[in-house]
């Protein structure tokens, strides 16, 4: 089957979706290892029987409402590429204000920044990217997350970047910071967006806090 006819097919396949299109070609690129250009200028190029077998495989998991960013393992995010799975939220574009507002408001030339509950990291990577002068510390108390952030900071060669094994402040020495940053839960455990879209497969403790989605900023 050739590009045109297997993105018109997987297309129909999502057509509940407001984004068919565009989820159908990140896909494909993914599968061929091309970028999306190339969809359009060869469509007749005929995919392998192995291809289409992954790329069915993909769509089927596209089709149950599965994020594209977890199907194909990264997101960009800052002009950055950053690995993501189910251990992690994927960054959104909104979140690329925390980062602009930090590097507007801190002034220190060799700043020492607190990240609390980084994730993927794409936040404190964002800006160690913009500022390698600057010291930043990131935190969060799961494994799993920091494993992920870890490997982030080694496929962008980002050095100036440490991260903690920590339940916010918990395993933090007393100390000063220039600045403190955090994009942490503000979901109450109750709200029905839970239920939609892609933050059925997120992490749950990313998103949710407490009735009114207010503990984790009350605590910090």
């Amino acid at each position: 089957m050739n590009i045109l006819l297997m993105m018109t097919r997987a297309i129909a396949t999502l057509s509940n979706s407001s984004t068919a299109r565009l989820d159908v070609e990140v896909l494909l690129t993914h599968v061929l290892k091309v970028d999306r250009a190339y969809l359009r200028t060869y469509p007749e190029k005929k995919l392998t029987t192995a291809q289409q077998n992954v790329f069915t495989k993909l769509l089927k998991r596209r089709a149950h409402g599965e994020p594209i960013a977890y199907i194909v393992g990264h997101q960009e995010f800052w002009s950055l590429d950053f690995l993501v799975n189910e251990f992690v939220l994927i960054p959104r574009p909104e979140t690329e204000l925390l980062v602009e507002t930090a590097l507007d408001k801190i002034k220190k030339e060799n700043a020492k920044v607190l990240e609390l509950g980084t994730g993927s990291g794409a936040v404190s990577l964002a800006l160690g990217s913009e500022k390698p002068q600057w010291h930043i510390i990131a935190t969060d108390f799961s494994k799993e997350a920091l494993m992920v952030a870890k490997e982030n900071t080694k496929r962008l060669n980002i050095k100036n970047v440490n991260f903690v094994l920590s339940d916010w402040f918990n395993e933090i020495p007393q100390q000063q910071f220039d600045a403190i940053i955090s994009n942490p839960p503000y979901v109450a455990e109750n709200d029905p967006h839970l239920e939609k879209g892609d933050v059925r497969f997120e992490p749950r403790v990313a998103l949710v806090s407490g009735q009114e989605g207010l503990e984790a900023i009350r605590l910090i």
